[in-house]
């Protein structure tokens, strides 16, 4: 009996014990609470007036080339520290300088300068000052200074000898072509071509397309002065036809077209249309402008007389 009481108090202590640990473990199994996240810093926005500011334009001459390699000094006006900065056009004749946004509100000078002119000479306008703002400000230039303008004043034939031909008579001469600067400013480097355009007569005369005989360089020509030139090797022309057939290789009657600048552009003009003069071998009228038929009827019609 003593035993069975002792059995029962141990079983009794057991269960207790084990009522009491379930418990304790189901408390360790629980999951933790997330830790309170850490709030995100903001960064501070950038409103319209902390923009930076870009400064920018175009150097052209009157006509619209680009000016390439002028000047273009920025410098702040008023007190503090005197900023100053340079930039030169481009190919296109254009300019940029970025500017912080810390400067907005300020005073600024402008002024563009080319090759040995002094600053702001012959450009409008010659210097300008504003406030800076934000975003895009454009500021062009247009620079006009004494200008070159080369023309080919002459074509003349410088006659060598007159001598009977087959049919009629031959002139021989050589051709000389008179370059001049009609404009105020220098002319550097440029080059003069020489074209001759053909009338291949038969029964009836057919124009011919142009052909280049030669080109020639002249290192530069100063405002009023003249360059002469005379083209290597002689040229014929067949005076006279019977009934309108015109002999000389098959080809006797022929203009020239001097072009100077013929490049394009290595010179900037004031006047860029007026590079060409036509010679003709006919009564000095270009051929392009002359009825091929008028002509041959006009030579018919000298060889009737004779």
């Amino acid at each position: 009996m003593k035993h069975i009481k002792q059995t029962i108090f141990y079983l009794v202590v057991f269960v207790v014990t084990l009522f009491l640990a379930i418990p304790v473990n189901a408390a360790q199994q629980q999951p933790k609470a997330p830790k309170a996240s850490q709030p995100v810093q903001q960064q501070p926005s950038v409103t319209q007036s902390q923009l930076p500011s870009t400064l920018h334009g175009h150097v052209k001459f009157p006509a619209g080339q680009p000016v390439q390699g002028a000047e273009i000094t920025l410098s702040s006006i008023g007190e503090g520290v005197i900023m100053l900065v340079r930039r030169t056009t481009d190919n296109t004749g254009s300019y940029s300088f970025d500017l912080p946004f810390e400067n907005v509100g300020k005073s600024y000078k402008i002024i563009a300068k080319y090759a040995d002119f002094p600053a702001g000479m012959y450009f409008t306008p010659n210097e300008k000052t504003f406030t800076l703002a934000t975003g895009l400000i454009t500021i062009d230039f247009s620079f006009n200074p004494p200008m070159p303008d080369l023309v080919v004043d002459s074509i003349v034939k410088q006659q060598i000898s007159i001598y009977p031909s087959e049919k009629g008579w031959d002139s021989k001469y050589k051709l000389k072509v008179t370059v001049k600067n009609k404009g105020m400013g220098n002319a550097g480097p440029f080059k003069v071509l020489i074209e001759k355009k053909c009338l291949s007569c038969t029964f009836i005369c057919v124009p011919c397309p142009l052909e280049v005989v030669t080109s020639y360089n002249v290192s530069g020509l100063a405002p009023g002065a003249v360059n002469d030139y005379i083209l290597p090797g002689e040229f014929i022309d067949l005076l006279m036809c019977y009934y309108g057939v015109c002999r000389f290789n098959g080809t006797n009657i022929y203009g020239f077209r001097a072009t100077v600048d013929s490049e394009g552009d290595q010179v900037i003009e004031s006047d860029e249309n007026n590079n060409q003069r036509w010679l003709s071998s006919t009564e000095g009228q270009a051929i392009e402008n002359v009825d091929p038929t008028m002509i041959r009827k006009r030579m018919e019609s000298m060889e009737k007389k004779n």
